[in-house]
């Protein structure tokens, strides 16, 4: 699941990135991982 985390999805990885940005608590609670995955499918 590191996939999302990896440069090669530049494009979803800003998205992701602005919007785990006012939800850092949220994704340093949750396992990083599975709420970066969870964040970047839904969008």
């Amino acid at each position: 699941m590191q996939n999302q985390v990896k440069p090669t999805q530049s494009g979803q990885n800003k998205s992701f990135a602005t919007s785990l940005v006012p939800n850092e608590n949220i994704r340093i609670s949750a396992n990083s991982t599975f709420s970066l995955s969870v964040a970047t499918h839904p969008k």
